[in-house]
Formats: C-alpha cells, sequence, structure tokens
C-alpha cells in the first residue's frame, strides 16, 4: 500500500494482475465462442458467405479433442471440454429463445470471469 504523501500516493495498486498471456487465451476463446453463436459484432462490409465461414471455422475449432483449442484453455487455465459444454448449452438456448434478457456477448464474457 501506499504511503501518504509520497509520489506513490496517487497510484491505484492491484492485488492481482493476470499474465498477458493469460489474457490473450481468453481473448483467442472469446472471440471463438462469440463466432461460433454468430456474435461477430459490426459486420456491414462482410458477405454471408464470409460470416458462414467464420462460424464453421469456430465451430472446428471448439470441438473435443482439438489440441490447438486444449492448448489455448491451458494458457487460460480452463478445461477444453468445459468451454465446449459451454458451446453447446449457450446454441442450444439461443436457438429455442429462452436467451432474451441477455445478449451472448454478456453470457461470453461472465463465463468467462469464472476463470
Amino acid at each position: 500500500m501506499p504511503i501518504k504523501g509520497t509520489i506513490n500516493d496517487s497510484v491505484q495498486t492491484r492485488t492481482f494482475d493476470e499474465p498477458d498471456y493469460k489474457k490473450l487465451a481468453k481473448a483467442v476463446i472469446n472471440r471463438a465462442v462469440l463466432d461460433v453463436v454468430g456474435a461477430h459484432g459490426n459486420t456491414g462490409s462482410i458477405s454471408k458467405s464470409e460470416k458462414d465461414l467464420i462460424k464453421a471455422m469456430a465451430k472446428r475449432f471448439i470441438r473435443k479433442q482439438n489440441k490447438m483449442l486444449e492448448f489455448w484453455c491451458d494458457m487460460a487455465d480452463t478445461d477444453a471440454g468445459h468451454i465446449v459444454d459451454f458451446v453447446n448449452d449457450l446454441t442450444y438456448h439461443i436457438n429455442c429463445g429462452s436467451l432474451r434478457k441477455i445478449t451472448p456477448h454478456i453470457a461470453v464474457d461472465r463465463f468467462l470471469r469464472k476463470f
């Protein structure tokens, strides 16, 4: 804790800051999950075929027994199977319409904040 009246007095200290590699891994997983559920953001210049390609590639990435997903999940300190199960549940709820009060972005952010 900074001592009052010193140069570091106004510096906000954090108790824990994630390593950069973990932040990167979470960002990769976040983008892949959002791509699977079709939440591409502002896509005014992307054609439907490009959106479908992005979604298909993300689906190939988010599957059990994928070594690349396991690599990123290891960096993020989570289990790849847990991510795949979450994506399957999220996709189900989006398709059946039970995810009304929350956007996919918020659901994914809340999920990723847990690890």
